[in-house]
């Protein structure tokens, strides 16, 4: 059978398609007509039909469920904060002392050796020191004591002393 033969041709499809439709409708219209089949019984017992007028009587009857708001993550609860006791800020730093802007600004550079006597170099600024133990530097602060690593230095109206790291190369 030549497939291509009868389909290349529209009038035999459209009547092949016509031919399945009408035996589709001549069944369902022997069903309709025939009724359900006997397999099935129908009930037609009407009798015993009754309405509940009960239940149209309004009975307010409580929700007996779980209760719960479900809005509640739309609601925003503020927190209640306890007050913050303030801590005083704590004392600023005192001022440095004249001796320790001294110390900060000046550079031990070195020290040589004479005959047991030290003489060290220093330098502030563009200044620069020649020094032995007992000299007076920049007016108010004495050298008390040169040692291979450090010199003692003391300011001379507050009594204070401390020490100048020798720089070791």
């Amino acid at each position: 059978m030549n497939w291509q033969g009868i389909f290349s041709n529209k009038k035999r499809v459209w009547a092949v398609l016509g031919v399945i439709w009408a035996a589709i409708i001549a069944y369902n219209a022997g069903l309709y007509i025939k009724g359900p089949s006997s397999e099935a019984p129908l009930e037609t017992r009407t009798e015993g039909l009754k309405v509940r007028l009960d239940l149209l009587k309004n009975e307010k009857r409580g929700y007996s469920g779980i209760k719960k708001d479900i809005f509640s993550p739309l609601r925003r609860v503020t927190p209640v904060l306890k007050p913050v006791e303030v801590q005083p800020a704590p004392p600023p730093p005192p001022p440095p002392t004249a001796l320790q802007v001294f110390i900060m600004t000046v550079r031990a550079l070195g020290f040589v050796e004479k005959e047991k006597d030290k003489t060290v170099f220093l330098s502030k600024n563009d200044e620069l020191f020649v020094a032995k133990s007992g000299d007076l530097v920049d007016g108010r602060f004495r050298i008390f004591e040169i040692t291979e690593t450090s010199i003692g230095v003391r300011d001379e109206i507050t009594k204070e002393e401390s020490l100048i790291a020798i720089a070791v190369q």
